[in-house]
């Protein structure tokens, strides 16, 4: 399992896609807890959802949903026709922690491997704003930056078992993800 994980426009939708056709399941968290939120058709906005289960259950309510989330696709699908799987989402490293313990017990076997992606902040910047189809100044971008920085990224950059700088064209950070592949042989 491949923990892709990075700030905002630094690529990992990208190889993502790449390690998907190779023929990973690929797997993003921000869309699965959007769907666990619209099933639970609470009547309140997501931030409230997302305080009431942390009342109730804790501060892993949402690493709870996700890990839930994640082990039931793993049940739905043959993993011996699956190379292996990406998991994209996770802001923080208690996140990939709690996932990392949970699914190495109850679906893998193994803990998998957190890969850091990034770039410098302008072209992370531009990524952004291509992705949204909008600009987005400087000050906004560095407060976005700033928001992951309080949940916790740069404990995932420090913790992370592989670092990529995407910096450049797509085909260099092919590159860079064969050899990820090769370096951990996943």
């Amino acid at each position: 399992m491949i923990f892709l994980v990075g700030p905002h426009g630094a690529g990992k939708t990208t190889v993502a896609e790449m390690l998907r056709r190779k023929g990973y399941l690929t797997l993003d968290l921000g869309p699965m807890l959007r769907e666990a939120f619209e099933a639970a058709n609470s009547g309140r906005i997501f931030a409230e959802w997302i305080a009431d289960g942390e009342q109730r259950t804790g501060k892993h309510f949402t690493d709870e949903v996700l890990a839930g989330k994640v082990c039931q696709h793993l049940a739905a699908v043959n993993t011996w026709a699956i190379q292996g799987v990406a998991v994209i989402g996770n802001r923080s490293m208690q996140g990939v922690q709690y996932l990392r313990e949970r699914l190495q017990r109850e679906a893998t076997g193994n803990p998998g491997v957190i890969v850091f992606i990034d770039a410098p902040t302008e072209i992370l910047r531009a990524r952004y704003a291509q992705r949204e189809g909008k600009m987005i100044s400087e000050n906004e971008f560095s407060r976005l930056l700033a928001i992951d920085g309080e949940i916790g990224i740069t404990s995932l950059e420090s913790g992370a078992d592989y670092y990529i700088k995407n910096d450049s064209s797509v085909t260099a950070l092919v590159l860079k993800v064969e050899s990820m592949l090769v370096f951990f042989a996943v």
